[in-house]
């Protein structure tokens, strides 16, 4: 009698002129198709091997909150999973299980070998039974564009921070298989931050220097995953359609059923959970990934068998959280962007955003330009009244004039030494002070104006005046050095 998987081989493969290995192989994947093609719905645990699903989202979009969806299918859950919302069951996120006890199989390490091999990436797996491979532990830095450069241990004393170097000082291969930190559910995680908190030298506050290792890490074992068909969980942010296209053929090929999910969040929300989190995500990035993860999934929902779109909102609370922590956002937003606020941020680059989010964000841009212009106040006067006294017989206008006429003399001295300046739009603008790095702004007020110049070690990147008429912005320019406009 025709077996089950001949039957339906023969759909797809020409016998006569196909390799035996090839039909062996068609074979094991079109089995696999008809199986979960006869089989119940994601939900049922009995289905999810041969499921992979592939999560995107920006840096604080919830995405972990979202996958709870699938990671509550758990040992001790039962048919429906745990409820998170019940402590008792909620408790099972903390159990300690074994691979099998997870009901999962052994990994092909060999395989993931092969495969990183042919991109250049050596991992070699252990020897014997013992599952898992060892890389070689390398750090790496980024320069303003976020390209990766590996850091000769030589230098580590002198460019890590202290208490990263204490940490790393003499290691030179890291050991790893599954995920320590994976929680113990039903699904194999592939997530680089899992590996992030495995490694030495990992901090919440900079895990840059380990980033590049742990997504080696995780491509090994995604590599390692495919042929074992166990429930396969790619939580990425999906900035990057090539990778994820190229992750979903993989899974394809062996058999796997994918489901492409994108859990999407207003800008102004990314960036208010990103600045309350325990691992900040530089807003740059955030604002970089929110902008490409939307055309990201048009372009590869075709190449899921599912694709499904996740409103991660819950506005009231979002709006609480950024009034309880209005000062940490705005903050971290004014030390680690060109924006002063949020507010300008999002009016940026989501307009539509401030029909909903404008009024509270104004409030806080109010806030925080009020109690910056109150510190700026009492140094200024203290300023005042030390230079009226070494100055007597001279009035506060003339404080003001001497004042501008000196930063006005700095900025034309900058200008005679060889630093070519030109007036240019907010877009050029924003975009020399990107290929700056970002460099943090230095303030000149007087009672009318406000100028700000950044400088990028000693050379002056750009220079923008603000000229105000009670205490509202009416007209706003701006100097960029040419230098910093020139592609490379």
């Amino acid at each position: 009698m025709e077996s089950l998987a001949t039957r339906v081989t023969s759909r797809f493969i020409d016998r006569k002129t196909a390799a035996q290995e090839d039909v062996r192989v068609a074979a094991r994947v079109a089995l696999r198709h008809h199986l979960v093609k006869i089989g119940a719905a994601l939900e049922d645990v009995s289905k999810l091997r041969y499921q992979a699903v592939f999560l995107m989202g920006a840096g604080g979009s919830g995405k972990g909150f979202a996958g709870r969806k699938w990671m509550k299918y758990m040992p001790g859950g039962g048919s429906k999973g745990i409820d998170f919302k019940d402590p008792n069951q909620k408790k099972l996120e903390n159990q300690r299980l074994t691979e099998q006890e997870r009901g999962q199989t052994n990994l092909n390490w060999e395989k993931a070998k092969k495969d990183l091999g042919a991109k250049g990436v050596r991992i070699t797996p252990l020897p014997g039974a013992k599952p898992g491979a060892k890389i070689p532990f390398n750090l790496y830095t980024y320069d303003s564009e976020g390209k990766e450069a590996l850091l000769d241990p030589k230098n580590w004393e002198k460019e890590l921070p202290p208490g990263v170097y204490s940490q790393v000082m003499g290691l030179k291969e890291v050991l790893f298989a599954a995920p320590v930190h994976e929680i113990p559910s039903y699904w194999r995680q592939v997530n680089p931050d899992l590996y992030k908190e495995e490694l030495a030298g990992y901090s919440e506050t900079q895990p840059g220097f380990v980033h590049e290792m742990s997504s080696t890490m995780a491509k090994a074992y995604f590599s390692a995953i495919l042929e074992s068909g166990d429930p396969l969980f790619v939580d990425g942010t999906g900035a990057n359609a090539g990778k994820v296209a190229d992750q979903m053929k993989a899974a394809k090929a062996y058999g796997y059923k994918t489901s492409l999910v994108f859990v999407s969040v207003p800008l102004t929300v990314n960036q208010i959970r990103n600045a309350t989190r325990a691992r900040n995500v530089d807003p740059k990035i955030v604002t970089t990934q929110w902008q490409k993860i939307g055309d990201n999934f048009a372009e590869l929902r075709s190449m899921a068998d599912k694709a499904k779109v996740i409103i991660n909102r819950a506005d009231s609370l979002d709006a609480a959280t950024y009034k309880a922590h209005r000062d940490k956002i705005e903050g971290f937003i004014k030390q680690t962007t060109s924006f002063d606020s949020l507010y300008e941020l999002v009016k940026r680059y989501a307009p539509s955003e401030l029909s909903d989010w404008g009024k509270m964000l104004q409030s806080g841009e109010d806030i925080m330009k009020k109690e910056r212009g109150r510190r700026f106040d009492r140094v200024e006067e203290k300023r005042k009244q030390l230079w009226l006294r070494d100055n007597p017989g001279k009035s506060e206008k003339d404080w003001e004039k001497s004042q501008k006429r000196q930063f006005i003399a700095k900025v034309f001295q900058r200008i005679g030494t060889g630093e070519k300046m030109r007036s240019v739009g907010e877009k050029e603008f924003q975009k020399a002070l990107a290929k700056a790095g970002w460099p943090a702004p230095r303030y000149m007020h007087t009672k009318r104006t406000m100028d700000v110049e950044y400088m990028d070690r000693g050379t002056l990147v750009a220079h923008r005046t603000q000229m105000m008429t009670r205490g509202k912005v009416t007209n706003e320019s701006y100097l960029v050095n040419v230098e910093y406009l020139k592609d490379d």
